[in-house]
C-alpha cells in the first residue's frame, strides 16, 4: 500500500469515526449503491463488447458462405448415416 492510499484510508477512518449512526448508515447506503452501479456498467460494457463482436462476424458472412456451410453438413451427416447403415447390413 503506498502513502496516499494509506492517507486516504486515515482520513476516511477518521470522517466515519466522527459520525453518527445514521450518517453512517446512508454512507455505507450510499457507498454500496455506488459498487452496484459501478459492477452494472462494467457487465454493460462487457455485453456490448461481446455483441459488437458477433455483429461484425455476422456481418462478414454472405449467402455463398452459408450456403456452402449447410451442404458441408449435409454432405457429413448423410456419410455417417451411409456408413452407419453400411456397418449394420454387415452385422
Amino acid at each position: 500500500m503506498d502513502y496516499s492510499k494509506l492517507l486516504r484510508r486515515k482520513l476516511l477512518e477518521d470522517i466515519y469515526g466522527k459520525m453518527s449512526d445514521e450518517e453512517k448508515r446512508t454512507f455505507m447506503q450510499l457507498s454500496l449503491r455506488n459498487r452496484d452501479h459501478n459492477e452494472i456498467m462494467t457487465a454493460l460494457r462487457g455485453q456490448s463488447e461481446q455483441i459488437n463482436r458477433v455483429a461484425s462476424k455476422v456481418e462478414k458472412q454472405n449467402w455463398s458462405t452459408d450456403f456452402l456451410s449447410d451442404v458441408a453438413a449435409n454432405f457429413f451427416t448423410d456419410g455417417l448415416i451411409w456408413l452407419g447403415s453400411q456397418f449394420f447390413k454387415k452385422i
